[in-house]
């Protein structure tokens, strides 16, 4: 009986501190809106005391918004999405979909939320303690390079850029920095001082031989050598009616070179089917190719543009999902001229982990034999305590530098050594080899050494004979999947050999067991948005589904603790009973 009493009490408590917890929480609420509006002057003020330091300023402002964090309160914890503020922030952030024109100019207007806080990624975990991890992987092409297409990551083409931005020594690491596309830059890139983890004892890693020139200059090369097959093209279907398009033509119309480009294709394709007008269904078909207007190369740029600013997002992971607004676009077929990888490298291990991590990484691509770059960053200023990541560069064309001597080994060596390069141009090697013009080129990358022939009709003909294949293993469906399991394997050996608790996992959140969607990663242009305070449509997106997933956990826990308090409860009521109480004492 004592022993009831006594679960009576516990119960009771229990209920006393989750009401304190609940007061506890609008208490924070209260506060939370009781914070002084962040002004100009506030944020000028705060950069002169920090001696124009963006850093040092931040930590300033900080100190005076921050407030109690709701894990203090003893609440569960939302800190990833919102910061250490409590609570959800209202969100009233327009949707991109296709409306009317003021529409879109009040979504393309930035719209500044001082006060609401910058939108982080969470970290859930299943019952195995198992987490997923960042991996990111893109490819970029000649098309990138020449027309200046903007990348998964949000990034658009400029030649010289993306190379030397990952290993540029200028960059101070307080400074933001616009990430590169173009090869050789972004190599660049990558290797830049600031960034790299110099304490480490290797932080860059590449089987290209030389130095950090050599390396750019090889991916720099690799980007001429690759051709555009079809350039980008653009439709839009006119008989949609859907408010984007409307918007679309009412403002192509008076963009000169958009008009010209619809004009002239509405004429070239009355030319062409005037000749099937006696076809079966021609005029059928003739109507749904006139409505269909179709932009290509240059005027495909200019009409993205447009459409963008308008507010037409593509779906990266669904390129035709705007085929309901009367939106295609396809980016076009060239060459892959550089694959790039971000990577998560776990906090958790030591300085003789993380090398191990990097050098297993690099011993992977080493076998491939494919010309690579990686290289470990630190955490910086700008970023958090936590993020240590690698990044990877990478081209799946096996390259070095030309030399005749090799060469000729390699054909005295059979057709092993000899089926690296391409049947077509097999035939030219031995002549080659002993022309003085080829053997002059000594130095070059094998892929830029070039063969001029005279062919059976007297014409010259000019080859790459020396070109290698491309690594079948590299293009892989597979491959990338297969390289994000790699890299969990090696994280949780690691992992393991720190005694951290946490392990990762390659697999998707349905096969973890995490009820909870993916979030979108966000590019190098939302996060900066978000870090200034404006809010981006895939920051409100993956606010939204954090905010799901906290909500649905929470649900799932208070059922359980029902489920585990029913029975006992159950018991102590017909204890209460045998003992003579009433139902209004119970």
């Amino acid at each position: 009986m004592h022993q009831n009493f006594g679960m009576a009490r516990e119960h009771i408590r229990l209920a006393i501190e989750a009401e304190r917890q609940v007061q506890g929480f609008a208490s924070a609420a209260a506060e939370m809106r009781s914070i002084p509006i962040l002004t100009a002057k506030a944020i000028s003020l705060a950069f002169e005391r920090a001696g124009q330091q963006s850093a040092a300023a931040r930590r300033s402002l900080k100190g005076i918004y921050e407030r109690t964090p709701p894990h203090l309160l003893g609440l569960p914890s939302d800190e990833h999405i919102t910061g250490k503020v409590g609570g959800r922030a209202p969100l009233t952030r327009p949707l991109t979909s296709a409306g009317s024109e003021a529409a879109a100019n009040q979504l393309n207007s930035p719209t500044f939320q001082l006060l609401v806080p910058v939108s982080r990624a969470i970290r859930p975990m299943n019952a195995s303690r198992q987490t997923s991890f960042h991996f990111s992987f893109e490819v970029i092409t000649g098309n990138h390079v020449k027309f200046g297409l903007a990348t998964k990551s949000g990034r658009r083409a400029r030649p010289d850029e993306h190379g030397k931005y990952l290993e540029d020594e200028e960059k101070r690491a307080v400074e933001p920095v616009i990430v590169p596309i173009d090869p050789d830059n972004f190599a660049h890139y990558q290797e830049r001082e600031q960034a790299l983890a110099l304490a480490e004892q290797e932080c860059v890693f590449s089987n290209i031989e030389g130095d950090r020139e050599d390396r750019i200059a090889l991916f720099r090369a690799a980007g001429e050598s690759e051709k555009s097959n079809r350039p980008p093209t653009l439709k839009v279907d006119i008989r949609t009616q859907s408010p984007l398009v409307s918007d679309f033509l009412a403002q192509a119309w008076n963009d000169e070179t958009l008009a010209e480009a619809m004009t002239k294709t509405g004429f070239d394709k009355v030319g062409k089917w005037s000749k099937k007008r006696h076809e079966a269904h021609a005029s059928d078909k003739f109507i749904e190719d006139f409505c269909n207007l179709t932009f290509s190369g240059e005027d495909a740029l200019a009409a993205h543009e447009l459409l963008n600013s308008l507010g037409w997002r593509e779906e990266w992971q669904n390129p035709l999902a705007y085929r309901s607004h009367g939106i295609e676009w396809d980016t076009g077929k060239s060459g892959r001229i550089q694959m790039r990888c971000v990577g998560e490298i776990p906090h958790e291990l030591d300085r003789a982990g993380r090398n191990r991590f990097m050098k297993s990484l690099a011993d992977r691509f080493d076998a491939l034999g494919v010309p690579y770059v990686l290289v470990m960053h630190r955490p910086t200023a700008d970023n958090h305590e936590k993020n240590w990541h690698f990044h990877l560069i990478y081209w799946d064309r096996p390259a070095e530098r030309f030399n005749p001597e090799t060469v000729k080994q390699r054909l005295d060596a059979g057709e092993a050594e000899v089926a690296r390069y391409s049947k077509r141009n097999a035939k030219y090697l031995e002549a080659a080899l002993n022309d003085p013009k080829v053997q002059a080129q000594a130095g070059r990358f094998d892929f830029e050494v070039e063969y001029t022939y005279t062919d059976a009709k007297g014409r010259d003909r000019t080859v790459f004979p020396f070109k290698q294949n491309k690594n079948r293993e590299c293009k892989r469906t597979n491959f990338v999947p297969d390289l994000r399991a790699f890299i969990a394997d090696i994280s949780n050996r690691e992992l393991e050999r720190v005694n951290a608790s946490r392990r990762v996992c390659a697999s998707k959140y349905t096969e973890m067991d995490i009820p909870k969607k993916p979030d979108q990663h966000l590019n190098d242009a939302a996060n900066r948005q978000e870090l200034s305070g404006q809010s981006t449509r895939e920051g409100a997106s993956n606010e939204a589904k954090q905010w799901d997933y906290i909500q649905l956990m929470l649900d799932r826990q208070l059922e359980q603790e029902k489920n585990d308090l029913t029975p006992a409860w159950s018991k102590l009521r017909g204890d209460f009973k045998e003992a003579g109480a009433s139902d209004a004492i119970i």
